[in-house]
C-alpha cells in the first residue's frame, strides 16, 4: 500500500481554469477515447489523473470537490510493475476512486500491452492507494478504460493491437479479485464506454465496413448479445472517413453517439472535419458543428439531469485562425441540448480569451446538475506557444515537451430556465419576449405580482449560451409593482453588438427566479 500524508493545496486559478500540472507529459490524454477526467455527481468530487513528463511514466492523481476550494495531489504510479505507464482513465467511484492505465513491456519498449489499474483503499482526498495490479498480462492492451458498475464492482475495458479485439475485466472494489474476463468482439474499434442510468454500454464499430455495435451489462459477468447500432454516416464531402468517436449514457440510460467526419482529401493541417450527434438508433445524425469554421473535430460529449430535463453537452476543438501546422490555433467550443439532443445551441467558443493554444480537451462525462456546471480540461505546451495536436499527429519532436494540464468549470448553460410552472410563487413572475427569434432589438416584458420584496431585490440580466453575464439592466429601469418592458439591443453592457446565437434572460425577485431563452438571428 503506497499512503502518503494529504498534500493539499488551494487552487491556482486563472479565471475559470485551475493549472493543476506544470509537468506532464501530452500523451496522457491522446486520444479523447479515453477518459483522463472523471466527476461522480453524487458526492460531488472530482479526479484527474496524467502522466509525468519523464519517460519512467510515473502517474499523478489530482483530487478536488465540485467548488474547487482546495486540491489533492498523489503521486500513484512509480513504475512498480514490469514497465512504464501510458494513457491513464480516470474512475470517479463512490467507494474510494480508482484509476486504469496500460503498461509499456519493458522487454520491447514498444507499444503498450497490459492493463493496469490502482484503488484508493483510503477512500477519497486520503492519498492512501493499494499497489497497482496488472490485470491482463501481456495481451497488447492501448487502454485501460474503467467504470463503477451498479453492483459496485470495476469494469476495465481495451482495445489490442494484435486483432483489434475488445477485452474486459471485471474487478471487485478492491482489484484484489478478477470476477470476470474475456472478448466482447474482434477486429474493430473501441467507439466509446460509459455507464450510467443502471446500466453499461460499450460501443465498437468494425474496422472494415464501419457498422456500429454495442454490447450492454449491469454485473460486469453477464453481457447481452451483440446487437448492430443502426448509422447512416453523413457525406459532408466528396471523399469521407469516420475520424474521432465517443459515445455516453443520459441518467436514463439511453446512448448518446457523438463523433465528426473529416474530409481524406484535404491534406493539410487542420483537416477539414464536421462535428454530428446521434440521439437514437436509427435517428438521422445532427451536425452541431457550425459551417462558418472549416475545422471542428474532437469531439468529447456529457450528460446530466437536473429540473428542465436531460442536458447534453458536446465539446470539441475548432480552428480559429488562418494559420497552419504548428500557429494553427485550436479553440475549444461547446454547444448543449436541454431536450435530450433534439434542439441544439449554436456554438460558443470557451478558449477565445486563453492566450495560450489550448489542445487535447476533454469533458467529465457527468454534469453537476445542481449548479449547472460542466468540468473539462485542456493542455498548452510549456515550451513554446504551439498547437499541442499538430506535434502530436506529425510527430514534430514538440510532442514531448513540458505540458500544463488546466481544469476548467463551465456553467452548461445559463441557470433559472423555467422551474415549477404549476407553483403559486413563481406565477407571481412573468416574461414574455416578442420578437423572439430577433435580429436587432426585442421587447422583454415582465410582471412581478408581490409588493413584498424592495427594489434593491429585483434584478434582470441576460447569459449567453456558456452562461456567461453579457448584458444586466440596472434597477432603476425596473418596477417591481407593475407591468413594464425593457428594450434590448442585442449589445453587451459595453454597448457592444453580441454574436447570433442563442440566449437567457433572467428575471429574479429575491427567492424566485424565472428565465427564459432568447434567440438573436444574424
Amino acid at each position: 500500500m503506497r499512503c502518503e500524508l494529504p498534500h493539499r493545496s488551494l487552487p491556482l486559478r486563472q479565471g475559470n481554469a485551475i493549472l493543476v500540472d506544470s509537468s506532464g507529459n501530452p500523451f496522457s490524454a491522446w486520444t479523447q477515447i479515453q477518459e483522463c477526467f472523471s466527476f461522480n455527481p453524487t458526492l460531488g468530487y472530482l479526479q484527474f489523473v496524467n502522466r509525468g513528463y519523464f519517460s519512467t511514466g510515473d502517474l499523478y492523481v489530482h483530487q478536488t470537490d465540485a467548488d474547487f476550494s482546495f486540491w489533492v495531489h498523489d503521486y500513484v504510479y512509480d513504475y512498480s510493475l514490469y514497465g512504464s505507464a501510458r494513457y491513464p482513465a480516470s474512475i470517479a467511484s463512490s467507494n474510494g476512486p480508482h484509476i486504469g492505465f496500460s503498461i509499456i513491456d519493458p522487454g520491447t519498449g514498444g507499444p503498450p500491452t497490459m492493463m493496469g489499474g490502482s484503488y484508493e483503499l483510503g477512500g477519497w482526498f486520503s492519498s492512501c492507494w493499494d499497489p497497482a495490479i496488472d490485470m491482463s498480462g501481456c495481451i497488447t492492451a492501448l487502454r485501460s478504460i474503467g467504470y463503477q458498475l451498479p453492483t459496485g464492482n470495476i469494469l476495465f475495458v481495451s482495445n489490442t493491437s494484435n486483432n483489434w479485439s475488445i477485452p474486459y475485466f471485471t474487478m471487485s472494489l478492491d482489484l484484489g479479485s478478477t470476477l470476470a474476463n474475456g472478448s466482447l468482439a474482434a477486429n474493430c474499434e473501441l467507439w466509446g464506454i460509459d455507464c450510467n442510468g443502471g446500466i453499461c454500454y460499450v460501443f465498437y464499430y468494425d474496422i472494415a465496413t464501419l457498422n456500429v455495435y454495442y454490447r450492454t451489462t449491469t454485473d460486469g459477468i453477464n453481457w447481452s448479445p451483440e446487437t448492430q447500432w443502426d448509422i447512416t454516416y453523413p457525406t459532408p464531402y466528396a471523399n469521407n472517413y469516420l475520424d474521432w468517436t465517443q459515445m455516453a449514457l443520459t441518467d436514463a440510460g439511453d446512448p448518446i453517439l457523438v463523433f465528426d467526419i473529416a474530409d481524406a482529401d484535404d491534406s493539410e493541417y487542420p483537416q477539414r472535419h464536421k462535428v454530428y450527434v446521434q440521439i437514437d438508433d436509427g435517428a438521422t445524425p445532427i451536425q452541431v458543428s457550425d459551417d462558418f469554421y472549416q475545422a471542428s473535430w474532437y469531439p468529447t460529449i456529457a450528460t446530466g439531469e437536473n429540473y428542465v430535463g436531460n442536458n447534453i453537452v458536446v465539446l470539441f476543438h475548432v480552428w480559429t485562425n488562418n494559420e497552419t501546422d504548428s500557429l494553427a490555433r485550436n479553440d475549444i467550443f461547446q454547444v448543449f441540448s436541454v431536450d435530450n439532443g433534439v434542439t441544439w445551441s449554436q456554438p460558443y467558443n470557451l478558449t477565445q480569451t486563453f492566450p495560450n493554444r489550448p489542445g487535447l480537451a476533454q469533458l467529465a462525462k457527468r454534469l453537476n446538475a445542481s449548479d449547472f456546471q460542466m468540468y473539462y480540461f485542456y493542455a498548452v505546451n510549456m515550451v513554446v506557444d504551439l498547437d499541442i495536436m499538430w506535434a502530436i499527429l506529425t510527430g514534430n519532436d514538440h510532442r514531448l515537451d513540458y505540458t500544463a494540464w488546466y481544469v476548467c468549470w463551465d456553467l452548461t448553460y445559463a441557470p433559472g430556465v423555467e422551474e415549477n410552472k404549476e407553483s403559486p410563487a413563481v406565477q407571481k413572475l412573468n416574461l414574455e419576449i416578442y420578437p423572439n427569434p430577433f435580429s436587432n432589438r426585442t421587447k422583454i416584458r415582465y410582471i412581478i405580482q408581490d409588493a413584498g420584496y424592495t427594489i434593491e431585490e429585483i434584478s434582470m440580466n441576460i447569459y449567453d449560451a456558456a452562461g456567461r453575464l453579457v448584458k444586466s439592466f440596472p434597477r432603476s429601469t425596473l418596477d417591481a409593482l407593475r407591468r413594464t418592458h425593457i428594450t434590448w439591443q442585442g449589445d453587451d453592457d459595453f454597448g457592444r453588438p453580441v454574436p447570433a446565437g442563442v440566449y437567457f434572460v433572467q428575471l429574479k425577485d429575491g427567492k424566485i427566479s424565472l428565465g427564459k431563452k432568447i434567440i438573436k438571428l444574424e
